[in-house]
């Protein structure tokens, strides 16, 4: 017969003196009331080291495995702590809890070297499998604590290490020593804090928003900061998390929005007086009854429109979509505030969150956003995911962005808007204003084709391409509609695709614009195009001589049957120079026709079209091709206001 040897004496003499009364019934541990009868009994004068131990996530076994599955992992899970512990006394104390007290000294790495291979232990234990593999545990320790301690003081104070163990991201553990310093660190934050307040000790630091196209600063995310008297800029992980475990949060929150106020009350007349403010808040702070009211008071109070304040609803808020979040998000719009989802694609995401809640622009979070732009499978799904925003009518932004290849993805994505350090890293407010006067007048620059002796764009990055030129007529460069300007002859075609000038599809990256040229055509053949666009779901075009009577922009969308979207003029005269302006907005969903400078068509309620596929002039696959004189060929990377439109054909 094998020998057994018996290590901790005291606690095999203590479990022989038990009844059933200090015995969990599932594992046959020692319960809660023998580990209060045990600590009770030791020596006044011992030491002891205290473990915690919580299995992560227990309810998820229960759930899904089934209470009988459940039932058996905690029998084994009993086992292998004592076997883990052999002189040490071993309790379960509750569903998923359980404590082991070690007597006599440890040193704090003893008792982390124990605990790290309890953890790592637990990937032998010998379990089905498909269980196993998700199986971790948080453990919290305290270590050399007096028996004369009480035992409710140490075990609260394990508790909070092994809650921490689990803020850490679980299966690890905390010993209490070292969170006894935060702890201290917490106490002295709470009661510096009104103390910063009346010394205005927190302050804004800014992450500037950018149209990637014009890299103009439209907007900024303020950011707090605490420019402690003694520690210098604190970050917000420093001292946020307590101001949410305290409650304190919503005072900070309401604080930098008024703050945002004041600011833009500065910039009013200035360069900056319409760039968008955004302010996070808090999850607390949406519970707050009058948390609108609040708002608007403050806005009111330094009369600034309400359409140039942004929130930013954190993922917490969102992700469950409840109708106290949808009715709350709701009355911020209609007070006017713009309504921003936070970090959409991270922990905290639910696409039932952009369908159901009224909201303005989604966030892209910058760990989604630096994977999808990663690998192909990425750019597919962030692609769709974009497509379905603005088909919702909901705007999109791309956050912590780093490198120019992300950029390039986004926008071939469909993605214009863009945060993060590759522009600017978090910046005080003078380097802040520095940065978005730098460049308030970078706007996006037009693509022109002058046509004067060369199929170049005037900028020299783009060159147009003639397809399927016939040998009874050739292209040749002529005068334009004004002395100094040139012109290019399209010669026409009797089928269809021939003598067509192939435009680079990167000339036209946004999905709204605006196209300017003058024209003169030679003949009239009913819906021959000079303008072609084709996307991914269809295709727009312009006819001068859609009819007898028409000149027609047509916008044709592949997903309907029989759906054609028709803005139509009187017919363009034939050898006359005219001015045709077609400005198009797929937010918006409308259409505008322009000649000579005046608007004489609009069409609403259009089909967004996405992605372009050709850029033809002269030509479509369906009717025969143009023959006529183009000139000043422009596009620009925005819609353009009637009085830019005006401005831009009087320049001539």
């Amino acid at each position: 017969m094998k020998k057994i040897t018996i290590i901790n004496k005291e606690f095999m003499q203590f479990l022989k003196n038990r009844d059933s009364a200090y015995v969990d019934y599932l594992t046959q541990l020692p319960n809660r009331r023998a580990m209060y009868d045990y600590y009770n009994k030791m020596k006044k004068d011992s030491y002891v080291s205290v473990f915690f131990i919580d299995i992560d996530n227990f309810k998820m076994f229960n759930d899904v495995y089934g209470h009988s599955v459940g039932d058996e992992l905690l029998i084994t899970l009993a086992q292998y702590f004592r076997q883990s512990f052999p002189t040490s006394g071993m309790f379960r104390i509750g569903g998923d809890e359980f404590v082991a007290i070690t007597e006599g000294r440890k040193i704090e790495a003893e008792a982390i070297a124990l605990a790290t291979n309890l953890l790592e232990g637990i990937k032998n234990l010998k379990f089905r499998e498909d269980v196993r593999s998700q199986l971790t545990l948080s453990v919290g320790i305290i270590a050399n604590q007096n028996v004369s301690v009480n035992l409710d003081d140490i075990l609260e104070k394990c508790d909070n290490a092994m809650y921490r163990a689990k803020q850490k991201g679980k299966n690890s553990c905390v010993v209490f020593n070292s969170l006894e310093e935060e702890m201290k660190k917490t106490s002295e934050i709470e009661e510096e804090t009104e103390a910063a307040y009346s010394h205005n000790e927190f302050v804004p630091y800014f992450l500037p928003k950018i149209d990637i196209f014009s890299k103009t600063v439209y907007g900024a995310e303020l950011l707090v900061r605490w420019v402690h008297w003694l520690d210098g800029v604190r970050t917000p992980d420093a001292f946020i998390p307590v101001f949410e475990k305290n409650g304190s949060v919503s005072k900070l929150d309401f604080y930098m929005f008024e703050t945002a106020c004041k600011m833009k009350e500065d910039w009013k007349n200035t360069p900056l007086e319409k760039i968008v403010l955004a302010v996070n808040f808090s999850p607390v702070s949406f519970y707050i009854s009058d948390f609108k009211d609040r708002l608007v008071k403050i806005a009111d109070r330094y009369a600034i429109p309400h359409e140039q304040l942004e929130i930013e609803v954190p993922g917490k808020t969102y992700t469950d979509c409840t109708d106290r979040v949808k009715d709350l998000l709701k009355s911020l719009k209609e007070a006017g505030f713009l309504v921003t989802l936070d970090n959409f694609g991270g922990t905290y995401s639910s696409l039932a969150a952009i369908k159901d809640l009224p909201i303005d622009t989604v966030k892209f979070e910058r760990n989604f956003i630096r994977s999808t732009t990663s690998d192909k499978r990425g750019k597919k799904i962030l692609r769709n995911l974009f497509t379905l925003c603005k088909d919702l009518k909901v705007d999109i932004m791309a956050i912590g962005v780093e490198e120019e290849e992300q950029l390039e993805t986004l926008v071939s994505c469909g993605c214009y808007k863009a945060q993060g350090y590759y522009y600017l890293e978090p910046a005080t407010e003078d380097e802040f204003i520095k940065y978005a006067l730098s460049n308030s007048e970078n706007y996006a620059k037009p693509v022109k084709f002058s046509f004067n002796n060369t199929l170049t764009s005037d900028d020299e990055k783009y060159t147009a391409e003639i397809l399927n030129p016939t040998d009874d007529g050739r292209f040749e460069f002529a005068e334009g509609p004004k002395e100094g300007l040139g012109a290019i002859r399209f010669p026409g075609g009797h089928r269809n695709e021939d003598n067509i000038l192939k435009i680079p599809n990167e000339v036209l990256r946004t999905e709204s614009w605006t196209i300017c040229f003058w024209m003169n055509a030679e003949a009239i053949n009913r819906w021959t195009v000079i303008l072609y666009i084709k996307y991914e779901l269809g295709f727009v075009s312009f006819a001068p001589n859609s009819s007898d009577v028409n000149c027609c922009f047509r916008i044709r969308d592949s997903r309907e049957e029989s759906e054609w979207y028709d803005t139509k003029y009187d017919i363009l005269p034939l050898n006359t120079w005219e001015h045709v302006t077609i400005s198009y907005d797929s937010e918006k969903e409308e259409t505008n026709l322009y000649l000579n400078g005046k608007k004489v068509a609009g069409l609403k309620k259009v089909p967004a079209q996405r992605f372009v596929y050709n850029f033809w002039l002269g030509g479509d696959p369906y009717q025969q091709s143009f023959r006529g004189r183009l000139s000043e060929f422009t596009i620009y990377p925005e819609e353009k206001t009637p009085e830019e439109i005006e401005k831009i054909y009087k320049s001539f």
